[in-house]
């Protein structure tokens, strides 16, 4: 994404578990804050346009999908992270 993001008006802001390690990638458009309280992290999903989901390990369903999509916020994930959502209308599978 950080090639087409100067294209864009907007930022990407990563957040999550162990995403401190993405912290070269920070720039002009991307902000990287790594773990964050869960009133911060509801706060972001209230204001994105879209929710980019990427997990290759892990186990269950990922509920933060079903919560973007009811607050009416598109997801894009990688096909581990969609595997119990693949089949929700919003949800946008990326390899």
């Amino acid at each position: 994404l950080k090639p087409m993001l100067p294209l864009r008006s907007g930022r990407v802001v990563v957040t999550g578990n162990r995403t401190e390690s993405l912290r070269e990638l920070a720039g002009e458009h991307v902000e990287v804050k790594g773990l964050v309280p869960e009133s911060e992290l509801d706060a972001l999903v209230a204001s994105a346009r879209a929710l980019i989901v990427f997990q290759n390990y892990g186990g269950g369903a990922l509920t933060r999908i079903p919560d973007a999509l009811a607050a009416g916020v598109p997801v894009l994930a990688n096909p581990f992270a969609a595997r119990s959502a693949r089949h929700y209308q919003g949800v946008y599978i990326f390899h």
